[in-house]
């Protein structure tokens, strides 16, 4: 039987979500699509439509402190 998540209501921390076991909308290509970008990278969306998160995603990928590849590890 498969696992129900919770919806992270108000949470936009990625390793709050990842390790919580939240339902997420897997954006870890973004990360790919930055990385391949270009000097300038804009990125403009409506409220509401996870900048935040996928910041947050980026700082955890990109560590300066900690190792998180835990927390990428089933993601694409």
């Amino acid at each position: 039987m498969k696992e129900l998540k919770n919806l992270p209501l108000g949470e936009s921390n990625f390793k709050t979500i990842i390790e919580n076991n939240m339902f997420f909308i897997n954006k870890s290509m973004l990360i790919k699509d930055i990385s391949e970008g270009g000097d300038v990278i804009l990125i403009t969306r409506p409220r509401r439509f996870e900048k935040t998160l996928n910041i947050s995603m980026l700082e955890h990928f990109f560590p300066m402190k900690e190792n998180s590849e835990n927390l990428f590890k089933n993601l694409e």
